[in-house]
């Protein structure tokens, strides 16, 4: 994690984006680049980056081929019962 900074659910995530990246541009001056998603797309942000810095934004695209954990929890226990095994317990925790 390179920043973060925690504001009122009053306050889009674009409009916050600049506090951000101010905040951090001193600690990390090689950085320039952001990477966002789509709640981050438009010119207002663009042109609010240029006043406090030499910042490129690519906004990335969620993919439709990404599966969700839940989608694939769904299928495994579908699975499971087509082959008439005997159904996990699958109550949200995960040990790493």
């Amino acid at each position: 994690m390179v920043g973060l900074t925690v504001h009122g659910a009053d306050i889009q995530d674009r409009d916050g984006a600049p506090a951000l990246l101010k905040s951090i541009r001193h600690r990390q001056p090689w950085l320039r680049h952001v990477f966002a998603d789509g709640g981050y797309a438009g010119q207002k942000l663009k042109d609010r980056l240029k006043k406090i810095g030499k910042w490129t934004m690519e906004n990335v695209k969620r993919s439709d081929k990404v599966v969700a954990l839940s989608a694939l929890l769904q299928m495994l226990g579908e699975i499971v019962h087509e082959v008439g095994m005997q159904e996990p317990v699958i109550d949200g925790r995960f040990d790493c």
